[in-house]
């Protein structure tokens, strides 16, 4: 958490300071949604669709709020996938462990890159 703060600048004290955090309700720190979201390119990245694959748009709505301690569970599926285009729509589906409970759900539009040594570029690149 202290390395993201330093990181992204965002010093919001719902997130560094349990007792801002207690104040706004919470029973301690909120987890940064940016930790979430960098989990969402870590997996786009180097697991589904992979390596070489950039992320070109997303929409993500956060349900609940994970607090920092908690375990997140993430589900991915594939919605949609033009090989043409070389193009797939992900949507995610982020759960609390301990309940359950949806904290964030979205999608993602991914440029998966050609097979290496097929000398093919992105459709978007023609």
């Amino acid at each position: 958490m202290r390395a993201f703060a330093e990181l992204s600048g965002d010093t919001n004290p719902i997130h560094v300071d349990g007792d801002s955090a207690r104040r706004s309700g919470f029973p301690r720190r909120v987890a940064y949604a940016g930790l979430l979201l960098a989990e969402v390119s870590r997996i786009i990245g180097t697991r589904i669709p992979g390596p070489g694959s950039l992320c070109v748009s997303y929409q993500f709505d956060f349900k609940a709020p994970v607090l920092v301690g908690e375990s997140v569970l993430f589900e991915v599926t594939v919605t949609h996938y033009s090989e043409a285009a070389r193009v797939a729509l992900l949507g995610f589906v982020v759960r609390r462990e301990h309940d359950r409970e949806i904290a964030m759900e979205g999608s993602a539009t991914v440029r998966i890159p050609a097979e290496e040594g097929s000398g093919e570029p992105l459709a978007a690149d023609r």
